[in-house]
C-alpha cells in the first residue's frame, strides 16, 4: 500500500480505543513486516523501538464450512457429464444434513483488517507520519 493511499485510509478511519475482537493488524511501516497479533501481546511481537504507531482493527470472519453441492460437483469434474444424476435425492439430502450439522460444530475463525477502524498507539509518531506524507505529495 502506498503512503498516500495509506494516509487517505487513516484520515477517513474511525479512531477506536480497543480492538473489537482482540486481534489487530500492523501493515509494518517501521519494520518491513506486516503482522496480525493480539494487542495485549504487542510486547511479545515487537521490540520497544519497533512498535507500530497505529494498528488496524480486525473483523472476525467465520468459515462457512463445506458446501456439499460444490464438493460433489468438484469431485465429479473428471466423470462423464451426467454422472451426478446417479446420486439419488435421498442420498444427497442425507449427506447434506450430515455436513450441515458438522458445519454447525466448527469454530474456524480468521481475522481480517478493517481499514475503517484504527487504534493509535503513539499519537506523536502518527501525526508526524500524516504530516510527512502530506508534505511529500
Amino acid at each position: 500500500m502506498k503512503f498516500t493511499e495509506l494516509r487517505k485510509k487513516l484520515k477517513s478511519a474511525k479512531i477506536i480505543e480497543k480492538p473489537t475482537h482482540d486481534w489487530v493488524y500492523s501493515p509494518g511501516l517501521d519494520i518491513d513486516c506486516d503482522e496480525y497479533f493480539q494487542l495485549d501481546d504487542i510486547n511479545e511481537h515487537f521490540h520497544e523501538t519497533e512498535k507500530p504507531f497505529f494498528v488496524f482493527d480486525c473483523d472476525e470472519e467465520r468459515w462457512p464450512g463445506i458446501d456439499i453441492y460444490e464438493a460433489i460437483n468438484d469431485s465429479l469434474l473428471d466423470f462423464y457429464d451426467d454422472a451426478k444424476s446417479q446420486i439419488t435425492e435421498s442420498d444427497y439430502n442425507e449427506l447434506k444434513n450430515f455436513i450441515d450439522n458438522w458445519n454447525k460444530k466448527q469454530n474456524v475463525v480468521q481475522y481480517v483488517p478493517n481499514h475503517d477502524k484504527i487504534i493509535i498507539l503513539d499519537k506523536d509518531r502518527y501525526d508526524k507520519f500524516l504530516n510527512y506524507v502530506q508534505e511529500t505529495q
